[in-house]
């Protein structure tokens, strides 16, 4: 009882800390990758208590607004960036923003987490729901090259001033998600 109990608290505080992000974005017009990177910090900074590999921001992109998307992303100091995997679909999800943005969370830049069924699943549940959804067990991005159990959480971020009141609002209001992956032993 007192494993699940502690297990659970550390959950409730790891959402608080993703729905700060939420509030950041509907504080704002536009949140930069400073903004992002500026804000983790000033919650995180050092504090080990929480688990999370990172913080991401998902944006949703319309396969017909993705090579602007590509362009700005560039333009605004990833040159590099890229979609992974490639392949055209109608909607795509790629992680935007993460922090800390060192070592293997490098590798999560550019990801689609729509094209993995367990992400897949939560992102349209968090979606559809207007609040948080997990995934269940799955491999992080960051952690492809040596496999370890882990999961994700996720809260929707809908466009400020369009209504949200049903299922079709929501998914017409959409904006993104932010994320946090936590590796299950680190839980």
């Amino acid at each position: 009882q007192e494993i699940k109990t502690r297990i659970e608290d550390d959950l409730a505080r790891h959402t608080l800390l993703l729905k700060g992000f939420v509030a950041l974005f509907d504080a704002s017009e536009q949140v930069t990758r400073k903004d992002f990177g500026d804000f983790y910090r000033s919650l995180v900074g050092q504090d080990s208590s929480y688990h999370f590999v990172g913080i991401n921001f998902i944006e949703q992109v319309p396969v017909d607004s993705l090579s602007n998307h590509i362009a700005r992303v560039r333009r605004d100091g990833m040159p590099l960036y890229t979609i992974q995997p490639s392949g055209t679909r109608a909607t795509y999800a790629p992680i935007v923003y993460i922090e800390p943005q060192a070592g293997s969370n490098l590798t999560a830049l550019g990801y689609d987490p729509l094209t993995l069924a367990p992400a897949q699943q939560a992102l349209l549940r968090a979606r559809d729901s207007g609040s948080l959804a997990m995934t269940r067990k799955l491999i992080l991005k960051q952690d492809a090259a040596q496999p370890i159990p882990g999961f994700s959480m996720y809260l929707p971020l809908y466009q400020s001033g369009l209504p949200q009141a049903d299922v079709a609002q929501r998914q017409a209001a959409l904006l993104g998600w932010i994320g946090g992956p936590i590796r299950a032993q680190d839980l």
